[in-house]
């Protein structure tokens, strides 16, 4: 009610106010308006009045807002400051008034407000950050229309604009932005720019600013031109009319959530109503609920027949699980003799034969089978360091070019060569590659090698063969056998190569040889023998996996395992729904920082009462730090820092939402941490008074960074190399505010202090998927990036393993530049990289003046050693070295103490095995 009382007496008074200025102004005016008038007789047209500005929190607006706000109210005198603030409460929206819509309107409080405001959005660092992100994060042009290129061409003339104006060096930043900008281009409007250079230098930006402008124009006239215009003829004779006009697309969104599509036929309805699913058998169904983590009940996704909320079971048995899916029991029945007399089996081997007639009954099947085996051979391919890789390849006559897929050449890691080439298919398909590699192979049988340049595609060929094929029985002779060129030619298996006509008949030789087996046949060539040719019979299915599959099946109804899963399953499908909720609600804010919710469990409950478990547990901790005063000391200026650095906040008792989580938290020190020797860890495990703790709650996430075997074998590889770590990796990710209520805590700094309540803002140390939400943080940030900066993406996205980044390059100023792009994308994320080592005392000199603090480039000396990745790394020597932790225990040495010393030596890549294996051999 006051408030409301508030607001209408200030409004009201502020109208009044104005009227008397206006009367004001009027007789001052027209007292000098009249006797102007009589002297130059002019004429004044009289203006409309300008509206307030509206400012919804969008840093880069707060410049021009507050100078219009200003201009018509800040420094207007016959305002007051209640009056003021009330017309600045107008004009606020969004965030910015989330800021202020706690403070009440009065005359004192006005220029706090503006302070506040001042003190939040008028920052010259975040504003220019803001402006470089919209600059990366421009839309992409995906076809050459006036519309979208020209609001790409918007942006960026906007942002270049605003960062000039803000005494940027934008002049010198044409190679940077010319990239962004053709990245984002259309093919066609990427082809006419790279026509547009007529010569080798580096493009100018004002260049190509001129030419989008031009070819907006082109587009707009060109587009205006094209469209139709609505023609209304008149018929004779008739009472209707033709009208035509340019057709129109309508989207109708309903909802908050758009609906899931079908997993079978990818249309919008439920899989029980879709047709396609429906004329699958009851073992393809299955199947097809299996592949998608479907509910063997109601067949819904995200979780099991167990869990499953819905009161409907089979109709047929009153068994949990739906009728679609429903089994017969399948009736003993006698072999059925027209099939058995029909069935030839495939060249099965005698001693096969027998064996599957003493173990079981033979229930034979018939299904005519027609195969055709394409020509695969296995090659050898040389990599980037000369050393040979095996690959499958298949041999296709009728292509013109030679392929490799994306995972082999990624393998090869050979410098690829940037072109475009579309490719054409059976049946009109089409698709494109935008780069090639000039490679070497090596064939197995024989002295034969060739080089051939292959285009790159993501993938050639699903597995060949496409059919499942027995592996004996095939009568190839046997002195032919070890001269394959694919000994596994009847195994299903990735296809890596396909070598085209251009080397095909140079391949082939003249001797052929027909095998017995339809038509079958082997060609020789200076791969080895191929295995080519059709193949027509019936099939014995064996009889082992129809009478196990329908034992499977029954056993499925009988125990009613419908939807149950086991632990690796449902690990996965919860990994899966982690990381389909961060990609559903992670957001980033203003600063670019990241903003995370946290990944609960379906159905979560109540975690009970958990503040008198806290209590009781800081009471403990606090008799323990009275007992140590360095300790005390360490932990006081922990949570103090905590607290400046506005990752916690002190709240108010009183607030109690329907879900609340206190966290109990203890010392751990770490005496090798060169920054910080004490760490206050949260226990997110503590049990709540319903025997539930958070981490219950909340699911793990799945491993989104490589292991450290393979990131310390790269790191290896390289010539010159660098490392580094993110500063407070957890603490850069923020919490959503829904969910910091799961996350208080009880503190104070002496016994003395009343006990007081905060709660944490960012990611915590302690809960169980902290380690994801801080690592996916940089998959994706290496994910926005990779089209601008495609080798700082690679090694953000490979190269950590937590907060620990180690990866190089084969030159230093291709290091350098690797570092800066980085930090340039770790940055933007609120995620500063510091502890930058090298190999290389250049690139150690150059990144010791990058910046002031004293922790963004170590000094180091010859001896010193850098731990990463729990390894002790001496850049200056560019070698590892190891520290024995042996216990000496005088009394009794037993071979458990001796194999416990040998377990204390942390050695991923087994440089120390052929010393500690004398100790193991010993036990």
């Amino acid at each position: 009610e006051r408030d409301k009382f508030e607001n209408e007496y200030f409004s009201i008074r502020s109208q009044i106010q104005e009227v008397i200025n206006l009367e004001k102004s009027h007789t001052t005016s027209g007292l000098a308006h009249s006797s102007f008038t009589s002297a130059h007789n002019i004429q004044r047209t009289q203006l409309a009045p300008i509206p307030l500005p509206k400012f919804n929190g969008n840093i880069q607006d707060w410049s021009s807002f507050f100078d219009i706000f200003k201009a018509m109210v800040h420094k207007e005198e016959g305002y007051s400051p209640a009056q003021k603030f009330f017309y600045l409460r107008s004009c606020l929206e969004g965030a910015a008034l989330d800021l202020v819509r706690s403070i009440p309107v009065s005359d004192g409080n006005y220029e706090v407000v503006i302070e506040q405001l001042i003190h939040r959005y008028d920052n010259r660092s975040l504003v220019i950050q803001s402006h470089i992100r919209s600059i990366l994060d421009c839309p992409q042009v995906e076809e050459a229309a006036f519309k979208t290129l020209q609001q790409l061409h918007s942006t960026m003339s906007t942002h270049v604009a605003a960062l000039k104006a803000m005494g940027q060096p934008v002049e010198h930043w044409d190679a940077w932005l010319v990239t962004i900008v053709v990245s984002r281009l259309d093919r066609s409007t990427a082809h006419g720019w790279q026509l547009h250079q007529r010569n080798s230098e580096l493009p100018k930006y004002s260049d190509l600013e001129a030419f989008l402008a031009s070819r907006c124009v082109a587009l707009e006239t060109s587009e205006s031109c094209a469209r139709p215009t609505n023609v209304i003829q008149k018929v004779s004779n008739s009472r209707s009319h033709m009208i035509s006009a340019a057709p129109k697309k309508a989207l109708i969104a309903a909802g908050n959530k758009p609906s899931r599509p079908c997993p079978c036929c990818k249309e919008i309805h439920k899989i029980y109503d879709c047709k396609k699913f429906k004329e699958f058998t009851i073992s393809e169904r299955l199947d097809i609920v299996r592949d998608h983590r479907l509910c063997f009940n109601c067949l819904a996704p995200f979780h099991t027949a167990d869990n499953c909320k819905s009161s409907y079971s089979c109709k047929k048995c009153n068994r949990k699980h739906n009728t679609i899916l429903h089994f017969e029991k399948v009736q003993e029945e006698h072999p059925l003799q027209g099939e058995a007399s029909n069935s030839v089996p495939l060249t099965t081997p005698p001693i096969a034969q027998q064996s599957i007639a003493k173990s079981m009954v033979s229930v034979p099947k018939t299904k005519k089978v027609t195969h055709v085996f394409l020509a695969t051979a296995i090659v050898l391919v040389r990599d980037n360091l000369g050393v040979y890789c095996k690959c499958r390849a298949v041999l296709d006559s009728g292509s013109q070019v030679n392929f490799v897929s994306k995972r082999f050449a990624k393998r090869l890691q050979l410098p690829t060569k940037r072109m475009m080439l579309p490719i054409s298919g059976i049946g009109s398909s089409s698709t494109q590659s935008t780069s090639s590699i000039d490679i070497h192979i090596q064939s197995c049988v024989k002295n034969f090698g060739a080089h051939i340049n292959c285009y790159i595609l993501p993938v050639i060929v699903e597995e060949l063969p496409s059919v499942k094929t027995p592996k004996e029985g095939w009568q190839i002779p046997k002195e032919y056998t070890s001269l394959l060129a694919d000994p596994s030619f009847c195994e299903s298996g990735p296809i890596d190569l396909l070598i085209g006509c251009g080397i095909f008949f140079e391949l082939m030789e003249a001797n052929r040889m027909p095998l017995s087996l339809g038509t079958l046949c082997l060609q020789e060539s200076k791969l080895g023998w191929i295995v080519t040719g059709g193949i027509h019979s019936t099939c014995l299915l064996s009889v082992g996996e129809v009478l196990e599959d329908n034992w499977r099946k029954q056993g499925l109804l009988e125990a009613d395992d419908y939807g149950r899963m086991s632990k690796n399953n449902q690990k996965c499908l919860e990994e899966q729904e982690a990381l389909a909720h961060f990609q559903a609600t992670a957001t980033r804010s203003i600063e670019g920082r990241f903003v995370l919710r946290l990944p609960f469990k379906p159905g979560a409950t109540d975690l009970g009462d958990t503040v008198a478990m806290a209590r009781c547990r800081f009471l403990s901790v606090e008799r323990k730090l009275q007992r140590d005063d360095k300790l005390r000391e360490a932990y006081v200026q922990f949570m103090n820092e905590y607290l400046e650095m506005g990752h916690m906040e002190k709240i108010d008792e009183l607030e109690s939402p329907s879900q609340v989580c206190y966290l109990p938290h203890h010392p751990v020190i770490k005496t090798s941490s060169a920054t910080t020797k004490v760490r206050v860890v949260f226990d997110a495990s503590a049990k709540g008074s319903n025997g539930k703790s958070l981490n219950d709650v909340l699911m793990r996430g799945p491993v989104v960074q490589g292991d450290i075997f393979t990131i310390l074998c790269r790191f290896r590889r390289h010539s010159y190399v660098i490392s580094a770590d993110v500063e407070k990796m957890y603490r850069q990710v923020a919490i959503a505010k829904e969910d910091c209520d799961m996350q208080r805590i009880l503190w104070r700094s002496t016994p003395s202090k009343q006990l007081e309540t905060y709660r944490l803002l960012t990611v915590t140390y302690g809960t169980t998927p902290a380690s994801f939400m801080a690592t996916q943080c940089l998959t994706v940030l290496a994910d926005q990036n990779k089209s601008t900066f495609p080798d700082a993406s690679k090694a953000i996205k490979n190269d950590f393993y937590m907060d620990d980044l180690m990866t190089g390059c084969e030159s230093e100023e291709e290091c350098l530049l690797l570092q800066q792009q980085i930090s340039f994308i770790t940055n933007s994320a609120g995620l500063p990289l510091r502890k930058w080592c090298s190999n290389s005392s250049a690139i150690r000199g150059r990144l010791s003046g990058v910046s002031e603090d004293p922790l963004f480039a170590l000094e180091i000396q010859k001896e010193d050693a850098v731990k990463s990745l729990g390894l002790h790394w001496k850049p200056v020597a560019d070698e590892f070295r190891f520290y024995g932790a042996m216990k000496v225990n005088t009394s009794k040495t037993t071979k458990r103490i001796i194999l416990s010393d040998l377990n204390r030596v942390f050695d991923p890549l087994g440089f120390l095995v052929p010393v500690l294996i004398k100790g193991k051999i010993f036990i």
